[in-house]
């Protein structure tokens, strides 16, 4: 009677055994799956942040070419009016010295009256 109580005990425990192995299997088979949909997911995240990067990286090198040429053309301006003014007074000044007195005020008043009359 012992032989046969071992026997079913034997049995019992092979049954349980295959039933922990297989819930094993499962849970193993389980987590193989978590881990997987996670790093597809972590995959996901990294590319839309790669992107979202890239793009923003792009906006940023527009806005600064546009920054850089604005400030080129304000720079470009400035030194145009700035050669202008120069010029300007040194004709102004050239002038004053080769014309005297009453010849400067002549064209003087030749130029104020050329002005106004392309004004009117």
């Amino acid at each position: 009677h012992k032989i046969e109580e071992a026997e079913n005990l034997r049995t019992e425990a092979q049954e349980m055994l295959a039933k922990y192995q297989h819930k094993y299997r499962d849970a193993m088979k389980e987590a193989d799956d978590i881990i997987k949909t996670a790093q597809v997911h972590a995959n996901k995240a990294r590319d839309k942040a790669v992107e979202e990067l890239k793009d923003k990286i792009a906006h940023m090198e527009e806005q600064a070419k546009k920054r850089l040429s604005e400030t080129q053309e304000q720079a470009i301006h400035d030194v145009r009016s700035m050669v202008a003014d120069k010029a300007v007074q040194i004709a102004g000044e050239t002038l004053e010295k080769k014309l005297k007195g009453k010849d400067l005020a002549n064209l003087s008043n030749q130029s104020i009256e050329k002005i106004t009359q392309s004004i009117h």
